[in-house]
């Protein structure tokens, strides 16, 4: 692990300076550059932190005004919501120099008072640090001693500062150091592993890295070993598969211990889309799919078929702590960056001095020393203009004027005129989760899906969907899929509603077709109780709906919306249902109203 997370300190210095400090944006209307849509005016200061993306509908910011010999900050941390609303400030105290010290004393309006340092926001909790004390007297200077503590969204003391380190939260668990061991705690502060392990990686798809001694295992979350420390380094699990380092080489095993890809490479990254970067001796990257197959490698591109000599090579890369992201990887030819799908093919031709990669349908790219953001057309959406820029995190992006951060809208954001009368209503409803209302034109992932449903049942039936398995005597099970542990997968999944894919696997990322969408909303329908009473619907295309999803295809198409009289599904044109076509977002969402207003 020592190894993998020099790369991914690295990776991180890299990231911060390409994506979390990207450069430059600007909307586009009707094909020419316009004034970019605002939605928090350029006032704060972000520092190598990077406190930029929103996660479940805030972020964490500075207000300061920049002077030409430095910066002034006017507050302390702002926990802020998607118009800027400050929901609590947390402000710094410059005067506690060698004043009294109670570790994690908070004043009576839950404002943390002494304080060092804020992160971001990670699974809902935002990790902190304070100067530690010395018979009650503050010690400044240094890095160290620190202790580290949580709060919540809210501003709300969570976990008492009272560790020696601690990661971020990930997946209800934050792995902390006590004395020189690491163990984990869960939101409420209380230890759920003992401090035991000399490093730890974060829990991901129920697992985390350990290191004992010079080896690393994995263990679950009751902190039994499910793969014997036998690795001399070990990173995440990311769709099944972790890299793991032995005899000086990366492979990767899946979360039975066993080898998938046997240990071959300098440098293993996880996987993504299907896909993994990994990077030989040379340091030469290239993509390998699950089966360790190289499908995507870089060339030595010789157009004229000549000798190196000649100096008409061009050296492909990629975007090595990028990866693929949206089914698109950057990709640089000589100087020139452009993107590659899934297949190897260049689908944005090189062409930028630098490239991000793509979030929400948009990605950051720098052209003329300024960044701006394309589609995955390569059209030109928000033209270049700011210095530095971030990537879109529900629906938001940070961008830097004349060296303040604010925040600017994706204008992928809007629903298509036809769509927004009933996703306005799917909103009043509440339809629609939070973190999902961005893209709307955005084909929808099968973990969106999900969601979606799993809130479509809640709603409906107005109890939550851990009490509606209770009365069916379902639990969750952590076990069905090898990529994901997502709860709301995992409670569509013992609802009926969605399956996997074959081999343990139920690719959340993926995109769902409209035969597959019918399927699940058949299903879903199923749950509330709703049949049909429209009869059967017959399509022009009818050949073409694979032979297991005719069925659900007839149902949704003859289930009726009562307030509009609409098909829950209904045809695309022409009387054609297509059902291998993509669903999107705003899609989804008009299907979920309609089958909540069915009867």
């Amino acid at each position: 692990m020592k190894a993998q997370r020099f790369f991914i300190i690295i990776g991180i210095s890299i990231l911060l300076a390409q994506l979390f400090c990207l450069s430059t944006v600007q909307a586009q209307e009707s094909g020419t550059s316009g004034t970019p849509n605002f939605a928090i005016e350029p006032q704060y200061y972000m520092d190598i932190i990077g406190r930029i993306p929103f996660e479940e509908g805030v972020s964490i910011v500075r207000k300061a005004r920049k002077f030409d010999r430095g910066w002034a900050f006017e507050s302390g941390y702002q926990i802020v919501d998607r118009s800027g609303n400050v929901l609590t400030e947390i402000q710094i105290d410059p005067g506690l120099e060698g004043k009294e010290f109670a570790l994690g004393r908070f004043d009576k309006v839950n404002k943390l008072s002494r304080f060092d340092h804020l992160y971001l926001v990670s699974d809902g909790m935002i990790r902190f640090n304070v100067y530690a004390e010395d018979n009650g007297k503050l010690i400044y200077g240094g890095y160290s001693p620190y202790k580290f503590g949580f709060i919540n969204t809210k501003g709300e003391l969570a976990v008492i500062p009272k560790f020696d380190d601690a990661h971020d939260f990930k997946e209800g668990m934050a792995s902390v150091l006590v004395g020189d061991k690491y163990g984990f705690i869960d939101k409420s502060g209380s230890v759920v592993i003992q401090p035991q392990y000399d490093a730890t990686g974060d829990f991901s798809e129920g697992m985390a890295a350990v290191q004992q001694g010079k080896k690393w295992g994995y263990v679950d979350k009751n902190s039994k070993e499910i793969v014997a420390p036998i690795f001399d380094d070990a990173s995440d699990f990311s769709e099944g598969l972790a890299p793991v380092k032995r005899s000086g080489k990366w492979g990767y095993i899946d979360k039975s211990g066993n080898e998938v890809i046997p240990p071959q490479f300098d440098r293993a990254y996880s996987f993504n889309n299907g896909l993994a970067l990994v990077a030989d001796s040379r340091g030469v990257t290239s993509f390998i799919n699950r089966s360790g197959t190289t499908v995507i490698y870089p060339k030595i591109l010789n157009e004229k078929k000549e000798q190196r000599e000649t100096g008409s090579i061009i050296l492909v890369t990629f975007g090595e702590y990028f990866n693929f992201q949206e089914g698109y990887a950057p990709l640089r030819m000589g100087n020139k960056w452009g993107f590659i799908d899934v297949t190897g093919k260049i689908v944005i031709q090189p062409q930028y001095e630098d490239a991000g990669g793509f979030a929400e349908g948009l990605a950051a790219v720098k052209k003329n020393g300024k960044w701006g953001y394309i589609d995955k057309l390569g059209k030109e959406i928000i033209a270049p203009q700011f210095s530095k820029a971030s990537f879109f995190a529900e629906g938001l992006a940070g961008v830097e004027v004349d060296g303040l951060w604010g925040y600017i809208s994706n204008p992928l954001n809007t629903p298509s005129d036809w769509a927004k009368t009933e996703i306005e209503t799917a909103l009043s409803l509440k339809l629609i989760p939070d973190p999902l209302q961005f893209g709307y034109e955005i084909n929808i992932t099968r973990a969106e899906f999900s969601s979606l449903v799993v809130r479509l049942i809640e709603v409906k039936t107005g109890k939550s969907i851990s009490a509606l398995l209770s009365e069916e005597n379902k639990t969750l099970d952590l076990e069905a899929f090898s990529d994901t542990i997502d709860p709301t997968i995992l409670a569509a999944y013992s609802l009926g509603i969605v399956g996997g894919k074959g081999d343990g696997i139920f690719d959340p990322k993926g995109d769902i077709t409209r035969q597959e969408a019918a399927v699940m909303l058949a299903r879903t329908a199923k749950v509330l109780g709703i049949s049909n009473v429209g009869g059967n619907v017959n399509y022009a295309d009818d050949e073409n709906i694979a032979s297991w999803a005719k069925d659900s295809v007839s149902l949704v198409s003859s289930i009726k919306d009562k307030s509009n009289q609409s098909p829950v599904m209904g045809s695309t044109g022409n009387n054609n249902f297509s059902p291998k076509d993509s669903y999107t977002k705003q899609q989804a969402f008009i299907t979920m109203k309609r089958l909540f207003n069915a009867n």
